[in-house]
């Protein structure tokens, strides 16, 4: 990965989201990151609603998307051989 660039949890210590996908189905850990997703939805919801106070509702789900995504990291870079090169050109084109 370039410099400085970082997606995910998933640098820091590679070791605990590949035990996680080892242990539990990837599709199954799909699905479970849409569920925390749609929850950081609903409090980002909340949050507008409330004058767009950052609450620790809002803070717990973001955290859990987050640790999601690094799981998402760890399924894709098994998934193609590249990941190294792959990720961070696309990650530059979308910026």
């Amino acid at each position: 990965m370039g410099k400085g660039m970082r997606f995910t949890p998933y640098q820091e210590d590679p070791s605990i989201f590949r035990d996680v996908i080892e242990t539990f189905d990837p599709s199954l850990q799909k699905w479970v990151c849409a569920e925390e997703m749609s929850e950081l939805i609903k409090e980002l919801s909340k949050s507008e609603r409330n004058g767009s106070v950052i609450t620790s509702g809002f803070i717990e789900e973001f955290i859990d998307v987050c640790i999601c995504m690094a799981q998402m990291e760890y399924i894709i870079r098994q998934s193609i051989g590249n990941a190294d090169v792959a990720l961070p050109a696309m990650y530059q084109r979308k910026l």
